[in-house]
């Protein structure tokens, strides 16, 4: 049988660069404003997947979901309606599944930074199926933008609508790039493929965990698990909190409503659910000084953070669930800092997120709401409700889960500990 040739280390490098490109292309190409172009009569707007490139300043803040709203609540728009509607459907779906491959991405990434380093990294079939599911879900991602918005390269698109009623959607250079960086991930999978199998494997030493040490009364097999399992819950109340439709309430006689994270329903008397974006813009284009200009602009900055700052917090979790796993089965997995370093980042980015929220969008737990109700008052008050609280109760669980795993890691030992020892007596 044929010895396979033995690559150096160093090759690994290339991977990593490669995938590292693929997720900066992916942070450019969901920022772009240069998707798609909607051609009516002899103008065109151009739009990307979030916002508007060419919009008036009045419309800066506006997504795909307001302009689809407005359009079809407008008279004569039925081309519109149906243009922005696919454009945003379209737009969703995509950034959906490409955060979904983003994700892969970044474990990959960090299996790679492993591979390079010798350290324990998982099971080959996992590696593969991380690489798969990073292509895939960027390729659904890309036939589905394509699907839905019905958009095309025709010739067409590059000259005026002959209809004067009609839309032609055009795609711009942004569904050029994702499909460009289908082949370039395509290109790094092939390369992983490559460097290891031509990996030096006495170059790994593994060991496995001993976990038979007592830990203020429990074996650290079951501190671990606990870790798990408040690590699962916290994550759990994030995603509760995302889809919780009783964020702010607002109570004044001329006009009550209930707000969720991202939308409030009932704030326009034209439309029953509206993003904060949306009614910021619409209020602001009426007048910068309203009150209700300043409210929805802060409420949308604080959704804004708390979304990001929490979509974080959930990407670290995946990485450090898996560390977790590893660490339950007995592996002496990755790198001993990284595993602290999420198991505290989790709780750091809860607080910014809470904080953040409560300090732009002013809201805080209050009966200020159903006194202002009660007594018919005109001065209105917003109050926190369901959805902050989740958010509170998020922050304690994960300091302790980070408590927990900390005390517990710290007294960690592996077989090669174990075996130096011996040695040594």
């Amino acid at each position: 049988m044929e010895e396979k040739s033995i690559w150096p280390r160093w090759t690994f490098w290339i991977p990593i660069g490669l995938i590292m490109t693929c997720l900066i292309l992916f942070i450019i190409n969901i920022s772009s404003t240069n998707w798609v172009g909607l051609a009516y009569g002899e103008n065109t707007i151009e739009l990307g997947l979030i916002k508007c490139k060419d919009c008036p300043e009045a419309y800066e803040s506006w997504g795909m979901e307001c302009f689809a709203k407005f359009a079809c609540q407008a008279e004569n728009s039925i081309g519109f309606c149906k243009s922005f509607d696919d454009i945003y459907k379209a737009s969703s779906g995509f950034i959906s599944l490409e955060i979904l491959s983003g994700v892969m991405g970044m474990i990959l990434l960090e299996k790679l930074i492993m591979l390079l380093a010798g350290k324990y990294f998982g099971s080959e079939a996992y590696l593969t199926m991380i690489g798969a599911l990073m292509l895939f879900f960027h390729t659904l991602g890309v036939s589905l933008w394509f699907y839905l918005s019905e958009a095309s390269y025709d010739i067409r698109c590059s000259e005026v609508s002959e209809n004067p009623l009609g839309t032609s959607v055009c795609a711009r250079s942004g569904p050029k790039l994702a499909i460009f960086e289908s082949f370039f991930i395509l290109l790094a999978l092939f390369s992983i493929y490559l460097t290891y199998y031509h990996r030096d494997d006495d170059l790994y030493q593994y060991s496995d965990l001993t976990q038979h040490r007592i830990i203020f009364g429990l074996k650290e097999f079951y501190w671990y698990l606990i870790v798990l399992f408040i690590m699962i819950a916290n994550a759990v109340l994030i995603l509760f909190s995302f889809l919780n439709d009783k964020w702010t309430i607002r109570a004044a006689v001329n006009k009550s409503w209930i707000g969720s994270i991202t939308h409030c329903n009932k704030c326009n008397d034209n439309f029953n659910d509206l993003p904060w974006g949306c009614l910021a813009s619409y209020e602001c284009l009426i007048d910068k000084d309203l009150g209700t200009c300043k409210m929805y602009s802060s409420l949308y900055a604080a959704s804004n953070a708390y979304i990001i700052f929490q979509s974080l917090a959930l990407a670290v979790s995946f990485l450090f669930g898996y560390s977790l796993l590893m660490i339950i089965f007995g592996k002496n997995y990755g790198f001993p800092y990284a595993n602290y370093a999420y198991a505290a980042i989790i709780p750091i980015l809860n607080v910014i997120a809470t904080i953040s929220w409560f300090g732009e969008s002013g809201a805080w737990f209050s009966n200020e709401c159903d006194k202002a109700a009660a007594s018919f008052s005109t001065t209105p008050e917003i109050c926190s409700a369901t959805g902050p609280l989740l958010a509170l109760i998020s922050i304690p669980s994960s300091i302790a889960m980070m408590i927990i795993f900390i005390l517990t890691y710290k007294k960690r030992a592996s077989s090669l500990d174990s075996f130096s020892m011996r040695e040594l007596t």
